[in-house]
């Protein structure tokens, strides 16, 4: 642990397929993998294809003009909206469909 009671998360640069379920993908830990192989899904999980293979369903978004969170002051508002055009607004680099402003963030829950 490290100041705050956060947690390092380890870097692993050009891990192989075989290390990477031995030593990272059976833990079920964070880590960040940096230079390896991940297979055909970089160049096959367009947002079209992503958003071909979705069920249309609402989730529930934090969205706010600040790119950091204060659930103190609350500088966001809850938005629902289907996941498929989640992923199609979030992909773009600037929005014209949009909750308040061109220029906002969202920020997806991923509880139950």
């Amino acid at each position: 642990m490290t100041d705050r009671g956060r947690q390092a998360v380890p870097v692993h640069e050009g891990i192989s397929d075989t290390d990477f379920r031995s030593l990272i993908g059976s833990r079920r830990e964070p880590a960040v993998l940096r230079g390896g192989s991940v297979g055909p899904c970089l160049g096959k999980w367009t947002v079209d294809y992503l958003v071909d293979r979705l069920d249309a369903r609402n989730v529930r978004v934090h969205v706010g003009q600040d790119p950091n969170l204060d659930f103190r002051t609350k500088n966001f508002k809850y938005c629902d909206i289907d996941i498929r055009e989640l992923l199609r607004r979030a992909s773009k680099e600037k929005n014209t469909d949009f909750f308040f402003d061109e220029s906002e963030y969202y920020y997806l829950s991923l509880g139950a």
